[in-house]
């Protein structure tokens, strides 16, 4: 039986640099040998036309697959006995709940994941597997974006661990970037949610 794979995920807000980071961990693992890597992107996740893009501007190749049937991931591993196969898998708040399974079944055949998403929407709500991901994860790393605040010409300094959105959302789910969301720290998450509301950041 196959050594069972690990699963290394990390999560924050937009603009922390998770994609940057799959992006860069995939050069890393085909530098490092990995003989097939297959790398997974929602359907639902309409910013980009295919592929991985973060946001300083880092590009690369993905597999686009329907987020409400994830088990379709499983038709692009091909388990190959002593190939070196590694999944990366992102945007995980965007998957639905069978997410858990699938990565389940991958790492049950001794390939390793590397996955990264949202844990919060922008009102501070579990958003799609990524908690239970964090949850059964051999390494599970929270990262942080810079804060949107700013007063007097002088942003704020406290690492953001929240998104809020910039307009009014119907349902959890709005696909945007940072024309519709910011970040918030904990401090003045309100207050940039108040901001917004009233019109507009000043």
């Amino acid at each position: 039986m196959a050594e069972r794979g690990k699963l290394y995920l990390k999560y924050g807000p937009m603009g922390a640099g998770k994609t940057s980071w799959l992006i860069e961990k995939k050069e890393q693992l085909i530098s490092g040998g990995a003989d097939k890597l297959i790398v997974v992107k929602p359907k639902l996740d309409s910013r980009t036309k295919g592929g991985l893009w973060a946001h300083n501007g880092q590009r690369s190749v993905a597999v686009t697959v329907d987020h409400e049937r994830p088990e379709l991931i499983l038709d692009e591993v091909k388990i190959t006995r002593g190939k070196k196969v590694v999944v990366m898998i992102d945007e995980t708040n965007f998957w639905n709940k069978k997410l858990i399974e699938v990565v389940e079944k991958i790492l049950a055949n001794g390939v390793s994941v590397y996955a990264a998403g949202l844990l919060l929407d922008s009102e501070r709500s579990d958003f799609g597997p990524t908690r239970d991901l964090v949850e059964m994860a051999d390494t599970a790393e929270q990262i942080y974006a810079k804060c949107d605040f700013e007063e007097k010409g002088k942003r704020c300094d406290i690492p953001a661990e929240f998104n809020f959105a910039k307009g009014k959302k119907e349902g959890q789910v709005r696909v945007g970037a940072f024309d519709f969301y910011g970040a918030a720290c904990e401090t003045h998450y309100e207050e940039l949610k108040r901001r917004w509301t009233d019109g507009g950041p000043r």
